[in-house]
């Protein structure tokens, strides 16, 4: 059956894009990789559709991430394990989720977590995931920036500095402090 588009809308893209992924599906199974057109930007006359290769975990049915080798590389400066992802933990409200990754360019809430009863993304801060872990029975780990600076002593300015004879720290006065 062919059909002719004579215009671009959400609805035709997303024709467009199921079928491109159902063709490229065969194309993963070939190659042994996973090929998918995933999101992108349309006009009227025109759509530019993103396409994402991922090469396969060998060690389990997931695909390698770059979020995911990103959590790997960072965990330690985050205060976390590389272990820790694909851990799962419970929120508050009961939820279970799963860490997925860590997004470099996010400052606020680079955590990536997969909610196990939905498969939804979530992003969530350092410390929330941090907490979740350590009150599901993971333990609490200091980042790299907290241990680094735990045994440098607080600098307390002295209170009553000591002048040389004939000096002072007046400086609405326009006293200078003498130089020996």
């Amino acid at each position: 059956m062919t059909t002719e588009i004579t215009k671009l809308d959400s609805k035709t893209v997303n024709r467009i894009e199921k079928q491109i992924n159902e063709r490229l599906a065969e194309l993963s199974e070939e190659l042994g990789i996973n090929i998918i057109v995933s999101g992108g930007s349309f006009s009227k006359v025109e759509a530019t559709l993103k396409l994402k290769i991922q090469v396969p975990n060998p060690d389990s049915p997931e695909v390698f991430t770059k979020e995911g080798e990103d959590f790997k590389n960072y965990a330690h400066l985050l205060g976390m394990e590389p272990s820790d992802l694909g851990k799962t933990f419970k929120k508050f409200g009961g939820e279970t989720y799963t860490i997925e990754g860590y997004r470099t360019r996010a400052r606020k809430n680079p955590i990536l977590v997969k909610q196990t009863l939905t498969g939804k993304m979530y992003v969530f801060s350092i410390e929330a995931v941090k907490h979740h872990l350590a009150t599901t029975g993971g333990k609490l780990k200091k980042s790299v920036k907290d241990s680094v600076f735990e045994n440098v002593p607080e600098y307390i300015p002295d209170p009553d500095p000591v002048f040389s004879e004939g000096e002072t720290n007046n400086k609405k006065e326009g006293n200078k402090p003498k130089i020996k």
